[in-house]
């Protein structure tokens, strides 16, 4: 059987080489970019607690085949402050001979002391493991959904790999003139809405001030200061794998900050949406504000994480909901917080998980 431990610096080089093996089917050593990405990340973040660690396993304490990263977070529940750790990159060594390290290191994991523990875009086999270890899916987060913009040029890249490459290069500039034409009929039901709010970078004083007005909307909410968003919204915006990272805040007619959204564009492809907020009546209009301005940079489509409070906004803008096989995974020994999460009174977002960390991650690979 094997030890769990706190994760020390010392320990980076051997848990950046692992990440390599199972995540890369790599055994070449990881670089050194990558390694000052792991330390960055788990160890001079802004919530850093030497009480809430990253977990490593140990085979009779000498070889390390097991790791759980662990990000502490601040939410506010109710109008109090509650302690949130996300749980990240969980990895055990294919070679390692101790077949439950992946369930002892979430046991630990569970048993320490914040009151909510919370993942995002779990594969099905770390679903399963959560929950066999008493955590569970929050259902209703795990959904994702989709506003097309451009549905020809869609179309054709959601069938590529079905065509001949010579017939989906083809396509393309037809697929580009049937989309110019249909953006032009009014009953076309993927015309994008026209955004009347003009456009306005979203600083990190800005999303902060909206996000405090927001703070009787859900049960559970995320806790910013200007300098820990402005440190997530850095290292999201190094991870250029989605396109540009682009903040716009939205202002009704008098002026009045009224929502914001924070998302990936890369042209001719589709914008993948970190965040999306608004204050109470105002949803439907953040919401078209980010179709249009997305359409006009050239995005096929818009995807995000499923916000229940937005559920009937998305319907009516047209947007399908589907599961794609990532899962929003919670544990927490508060019912209180898990009949929240459940009935969709809380605001969790990419920008809250993990989401967002795994592709900067990717990004220090190709460094």
């Amino acid at each position: 059987m094997g030890s769990i431990r706190s994760f020390v610096p010392e320990d980076i080089p051997l848990v950046a080489d692992l990440w390599r093996r199972v995540f890369h089917k790599s055994s070449q050593p990881a670089s050194a970019e990558l390694r000052a990405y792991f330390a960055d990340i788990f160890f001079h973040n802004p919530w850093y607690d030497k009480t809430l660690p990253c977990l490593v396993y140990e085979e009779r304490g000498e070889k390390l085949g097991g790791f759980l990263g662990v990000i502490p977070r601040e939410m506010v529940f109710q109008g109090r402050p509650v302690r949130v750790a996300v749980a990240t990159q969980l990895m055990v060594d294919p070679a390692f001979r101790d077949g439950f390290a992946a369930f002892e290191l979430l046991k630990h994991f569970f048993s320490r002391s914040q009151d909510l523990s919370f993942s995002d875009g779990a594969n099905e086999i770390a679903a399963n493991i959560w929950r066999r270890v008493g955590g569970q899916v929050a259902m209703l987060y795990s959904m994702d959904w989709t506003r097309v913009l451009r549905p020809a040029e869609y179309l054709r890249q959601g069938r590529r790999r079905e065509l001949p490459s010579g017939v989906a290069r083809l396509a393309y500039p037809a697929c580009l003139l049937i989309d110019a034409a249909a953006a032009r009929l009014p009953l076309n039901p993927f015309r994008p809405p026209r955004a009347v709010a003009p456009e306005e970078e979203a600083t990190p004083e800005a999303i902060s001030t909206c996000l405090d007005r927001l703070a009787s909307s859900h049960a559970l909410m995320p806790s910013y200061s200007p300098e820990t968003l402005r440190w997530i919204l850095d290292k999201a915006g190094e991870a250029r794998s989605l396109g540009e990272l682009l903040k716009v805040l939205v202002r009704d007619a008098r002026g009045e900050a009224v929502g914001w959204y924070v998302y990936y564009l890369k042209p001719g492809g589709i914008g993948e949406v970190l965040q999306v907020a608004g204050r109470k009546g105002f949803a439907g209009q953040v919401l078209e504000h980010l179709f249009h301005h997305s359409w006009r940079r050239g995005a096929i489509g818009v995807r995000g994480q499923l916000n229940p409070s937005f559920a009937h906004q998305l319907w009516d803008l047209r947007c399908g909901l589907a599961y794609r096989g990532q899962s929003v995974l919670v544990q927490s020994n508060r019912q209180d917080l898990l009949c929240a999460i459940h009935r969709g009174d809380a605001l969790l977002t990419r920008l809250d998980g993990e989401w967002w960390l795994r592709l900067g991650i990717d990004r220090a690979l190709d460094w």
